[in-house]
C-alpha cells in the first residue's frame, strides 16, 4: 500500500507544503517516490 501511495504523491507540492519548516530547503531535492521507497525498505529490516 505504501508503494502505491509514494507513486500517486505530488512531490512539488508536498516540497513546497514543508519549506516554510525547514531550515534548509535543498534537504527535500531527494523526496521521490524512489527515495521513500528505499527509506521504507531499510525500516521493514529493522524491524
Amino acid at each position: 500500500m505504501l508503494r502505491k501511495r509514494f507513486a500517486n504523491i505530488d512531490y512539488a507540492q508536498a516540497k513546497q507544503d514543508v519549506v516554510p519548516f525547514i531550515k534548509n530547503p535543498n534537504a527535500l531535492d531527494v523526496w521521490s517516490a524512489d527515495f521513500f521507497h528505499k527509506i521504507t525498505e531499510d525500516l521493514k529490516d529493522r524491524i
